[in-house]
């Protein structure tokens, strides 16, 4: 194969599961692609403010498609609205999200510079930076002079606001921004354009018109606002308070993982052809790649088949399928080999662990293994934690007895509890643990029970494979099971 269309093989392949600049073609996603489509549409040309929840396991492109809805959007009404994006996982609270807003909304208005601190919207406090944002997204409760009753708002710009891990944000007990977002968009939404919105709790109602008079262009009154929440917590709405999810839009979009190995071809398929040229070379190289996701006893099919009976996971079927491509796809034995060989995000997960989360995630598996159970919380974990600790530290102190050395008891290998909850939250965060969706009466209910030490979580990871990725020295004792 031509090195030039090799290269430009492994370009398109690698950007498929990237949320880049450019539309990136999903499969099976079109009737969520459209609902999704239709909220931002109707937000850009109507000035409705909507909010929506797009739920789903990691991997399945949620992100991906929101992006690829926005990419359409601009394609068709370029520079007629603006997208405000914020990550849980980047901005874990409330005070850290608002001044990203407040920093890309200087971007925006250009005040991003030196010595304008005085006149953007990111303040020395998160209170300050609050009201001014809250104040230009909501200018009709200011009862601006020169607004005509005919204007109707319609010069604003309506802003979308894509928010990853949205989950993170309700763990904070007020909830106060998505109180005063999902408060926004509902208040075009209801209210219709030039509609008015409730007052928010954090905004100052004294605050005077020209505090934020620099801003009046391109907005001039009360603001559209919609907002996309994205995350793999079903339990999300659940977790809402009353008051924020009285001004949630109760638009839910559920996205899950290819349920059956058809569809899990055709997402594979989906990923590695081309779509755009006409060429030759890329109608032989689509053939190729279908026949080989197609035919039984080839070893991209072995490849898919062993993922989706294990993982479903396409970045894993990717990593396979790059060395491969970039061969020449002549040298096969890149899809060849056994499960222990594949590219198991676990395996990647379980590398990155501190010997303390390790051994707390090996605690859990024991606790699972030991009852007979599918979920563990903290307390359940750390109590194993201390008893494999104690036993090590016995362990410790009598060899070196046995060597003659007198010492005190040991008690290096324990650590406080505070610690360990870190750890327990960081491997709830990077996805070795999971929330499970619990229903009462057919209805979805949170396993939250009072306090991070009681929450529930399911965990996937078993001792054996634990072993598998490292049997030796401390790991294979703790995750060795006597009596």
């Amino acid at each position: 194969m031509d090195p030039s269309n090799l290269r430009l093989i492994l370009k398109n392949l690698t950007g498929k599961t990237t949320a880049g600049d450019r539309i990136i073609p999903l499969y099976d996603l079109d009737n969520e692609h459209q609902q999704i489509y239709k909220v931002l549409e109707n937000t850009v040309k109507y000035h409705e403010g909507k909010s929506m929840l797009l739920v789903g396991p990691r991997g399945v492109a949620k992100t991906t498609l929101v992006n690829n809805c926005l990419l359409e959007l601009g394609e068709k009404y370029d520079g007629q609205f603006l997208v405000i994006r914020i990550s849980g996982l980047y901005e874990r609270d409330d005070k850290t999200a608002i001044r990203e807003i407040a920093r890309q909304l200087d971007l925006i208005t250009g005040d991003d510079e030196e010595g304008a601190g005085d006149t953007g919207f990111e303040k020395l406090s998160s209170d300050a930076t609050m009201n001014t944002i809250m104040n230009l997204l909501d200018r009709s409760r200011l009862n601006e002079e020169g607004q005509g009753e005919g204007d109707n708002g319609r010069d604003q710009i309506p802003l979308i606001f894509v928010i990853d891990e949205i989950d993170r944000y309700t763990s904070s007990s007020k909830q106060t921004l998505l109180y005063n977002l999902f408060d926004l968009a509902a208040g075009r939404g209801e209210g219709g354009p030039g509609g008015s919105s409730s007052a928010h709790s954090t905004a100052s109602s004294a605050h005077s018109a020209t505090s934020s008079a620099h801003h009046a262009a391109p907005y001039t009154a009360s603001s559209t606002i919609t907002v996309i929440g994205i995350t793999t917590k079903a339990t999300v709405r659940e977790q809402l308070e009353k008051r924020v999810k009285s001004r949630f839009s109760q638009r839910v979009i559920h996205i899950n993982k290819w349920k059956t190995l058809t569809d899990f071809c055709g997402a594979v398929l989906t990923m590695l052809r081309i779509d755009e040229g006409s060429e030759k070379w890329i109608k032989e190289y689509n053939d190729r790649v279908e026949k080989m996701v197609y035919e039984t006893g080839s070893p991209l099919r072995k490849i898919i088949v062993e993922n989706f009976y294990t993982l479903k996971d396409l970045n894993a079927v990717k990593n396979r399928v790059v060395p491969f491509v970039a061969s020449g796809f002549f040298d096969e034995k890149w899809l060849k080999g056994d499960l222990r060989d594949y590219s198991d995000r676990n395996f990647e997960l379980i590398g990155s662990l501190s010997e303390l989360e390790l051994k707390l995630l090996i605690c859990t598996a024991r606790m699972k293994a030991k009852n007979s159970i599918d979920r563990v919380n903290f307390n359940v974990a750390y109590e194993e934690y201390v008893k494999m600790s104690m036993n090590e530290s016995k362990t410790l102190n009598s060899q070196l007895e046995i060597m003659g050395v007198s010492v005190k008891q040991y008690g290096g290998y324990m650590v406080s509890r505070e610690l360990m909850l870190t750890c327990w939250e960081r491997l709830s965060t990077i996805g070795i643990m999971g929330e499970p969706m619990k229903q009462i009466n057919g209805v979805n209910a949170g396993s939250y029970t009072g306090g991070e030490f009681n929450k529930m979580y399911v965990c996937d990871i078993e001792l054996n494979e634990i072993m598998k990725w490292k049997g030796e020295g401390w790991v294979e004792r703790w995750c060795r099971i006597t009596g």
